[in-house]
């Protein structure tokens, strides 16, 4: 298993395939943590979307309470990946064992926040102001 986060680590799509063709687990862990979340913790989003399409749940959570979603916001992971992640499940507004959400971080942070679909994105200026990427982008609301 850990060939599995070495693979894709190194960005080795070909090997990630083989792995888990002959029996890699996707959800598999290493200290509490799956490999999709140490990808966002390490702002190494590459392979993102084939664990996503490999089974990798997008909710699963650390011994924190943090999901892959918590440490995309906090590293700075690009929005498009993000929104990667709320369309395969993960929720914004999922707190942490500290009560922290994915949106609150964001916000407190200034970085890029998902607010539904893909389309849907804002960035957070350092008033608290936001400037649009689309006409129904919203920061610190559900949809």
């Amino acid at each position: 298993q850990h060939g599995f986060f070495a693979a894709a680590f190194d960005g080795d799509e070909d090997m990630l395939a083989l792995l888990l063709a002959h029996g890699a687990r996707v959800e598999h862990r290493v200290q509490g943590r799956t490999v999709l979340m140490d990808l966002m913790r390490f702002k190494r989003p590459r392979h993102v979307a084939c664990l996503l399409a490999r089974g990798a749940d997008a909710r699963a959570t650390d011994a924190q309470g943090d999901t892959a979603l918590h440490a995309g916001v906090r590293t700075g992971v690009r929005p498009d990946v993000l929104a990667l992640l709320v369309a395969h499940g993960a929720d914004p507004d999922q707190p942490n064992a500290a009560g922290e959400t994915p949106r609150a971080l964001a916000q407190a942070l200034g970085r890029a926040l998902v607010d539904g679909p893909p389309a849907r994105v804002a960035r957070a200026g350092k008033a608290g102001k936001t400037s649009e990427t689309s006409p129904k982008a919203r920061v610190g609301r559900k949809a």
